[in-house]
C-alpha cells in the first residue's frame, strides 16, 4: 500500500517539474512568435513557416496580447 502511494507522489513530483520545464519552453516560443508579428509578419506565414497551424498562432498571439 505505502509503496503505491510512493510511485503515486514521485510520479506528481515529476510531473509538476515537467510542467515547469514546459512552461519554460511555451515561454521561448512566444516570444518567437511575439517577434515575428512586430516584424510584420502575417499569421498565414508564421503558421507556413513554423507548421503551426493559422489557428494556434492565432491563440498564441491572443496570449501574448494577454501576457
Amino acid at each position: 500500500m505505502v509503496e503505491a502511494v510512493d510511485r503515486i507522489q514521485a510520479v506528481n513530483d515529476f510531473f509538476a517539474q515537467l510542467d515547469l520545464e514546459l512552461e519554460q519552453f511555451a515561454d521561448v516560443r512566444l516570444e518567437a512568435v511575439r517577434e515575428l508579428r512586430s516584424q510584420g509578419w502575417s499569421y498565414d506565414r508564421i503558421a507556413r513557416e513554423t507548421g503551426l497551424s493559422k489557428a494556434r498562432v492565432a491563440q498564441l498571439v491572443k496570449e501574448i496580447r494577454r501576457g
